[in-house]
């Protein structure tokens, strides 16, 4: 539960909430919620912040390699092998260099990090930290809005009175390909899609 982009409490103040009751479905809906919003991104935001994530990669063919967890905070290693027995050493400014914004590292050189080793698909080992200490603030109100769509369960479709309906194409319906526009917009700012 530490691992929460957002909290139950987060949620209760945002909507003003002073009671326990709804607790239970609260707390389901919030943690449902930060694991597809994770999920969906392609990163944790926050899991790497201060512990080390190490990374596997095929450094044969692209000339950036980026990490899943941006931006990057720092770079502890980066290691080539041919065998993935024996590393080597890179050095950052001598052999690579690292943009922490953008969250993608590039080799001094001009060349693939690997480009001279054939066979071996993880052939580069990154080790670095990555993420935010805080989530940013439209990350977390499109969250926030996000938990009450579920709470108020505003995915519901074709509601019928009398003879007027409502048609909602809501989340459900889309095949969980859409998020409400609003909140799409923001959480599609931060999807990892290398």
């Amino acid at each position: 539960m530490s691992n929460l982009l957002i909290t139950l409490n987060d949620f209760k103040t945002y909507k003003g909430i002073n009671n326990n009751e709804e607790d239970s479905k609260l707390q389901a809906i919030v943690v449902y919620t930060n694991s597809l919003v994770k999920h969906f991104c392609g990163r944790t935001f926050i899991d790497y912040v201060d512990t080390d994530k190490v990374e596997l990669v095929d450094a044969r063919i692209d000339f950036k390699i980026f990490v899943p967890e941006f931006p990057i905070i720092s770079v502890t290693s980066l290691e080539l092998t041919e065998d993935n027995i024996t590393y080597t050493s890179l050095t950052e400014n001598e052999d690579f260099f690292v943009d922490k914004a953008f969250g993608y590292i590039v080799p001094a050189g001009g060349y693939t990090f690997g480009y001279n080793i054939l066979y071996n698909p993880t052939n580069l080992r990154i080790t670095y930290k990555g993420g935010y200490a805080e989530i940013p603030d439209d990350l977390k109100i499109a969250m926030l809005d996000l938990i009450e769509f579920y709470r108020s369960e505003e995915y519901t479709p074709r509601k019928s009175f009398s003879n007027n309906s409502i048609e909602n194409l809501g989340f459900r319906e889309t095949a969980g390909t859409a998020f409400p526009s609003h909140i799409s917009r923001i959480i599609n700012l931060y999807r990892n899609i290398t």
